[in-house]
């Protein structure tokens, strides 16, 4: 739902130049980057009121977040706990983004990396 259709005639060649119009702005908006600061107090100050009183009265399980990639826009999420987001979760974001950034016609890949259940180094047994 995040890419435009065009339809074009082969025939009499209508609407070929607003393909390579949309193709162009998909070019681009995969081209978007995010510093760290701004992605990270965007999700604090936006998202993560919406997703406390969306999901449960408890703490918003994310950390932080970053954007590794573009082309397609990567955004990786570190979160506490050990489980991941659910995916309507997840949606909801890639949507929050949408609206505050654009990135249109490209898609927005979300990787999470939730905390390790092992704290420091692991024990070997003697």
């Amino acid at each position: 739902d995040y890419a435009p259709l065009v339809f074009v005639s082969a025939l009499s060649g209508q609407r070929v130049f607003k393909l390579l119009e949309e193709a162009r702005r998909a070019f681009e908006g995969s081209r978007i980057r995010i510093p760290t600061a701004e992605l990270n107090q965007f999700l604090q100050d936006e998202v993560g009121p919406a997703m406390i009183q969306r999901d449960s009265p408890r703490k918003f399980p994310l950390k932080y977040a970053v954007q590794v990639a573009v082309g397609p826009p990567t955004i990786v999420l570190f979160l506490r706990g050990s489980t991941k987001l659910h995916f309507s979760t997840v949606r909801f974001l890639i949507n929050q983004l949408r609206e505050r950034y654009g990135f249109p016609a490209t898609p927005i890949r979300i990787l999470q990396r939730p905390s390790s259940k092992w704290k420091g180094k692991p024990k070997v047994a003697t």
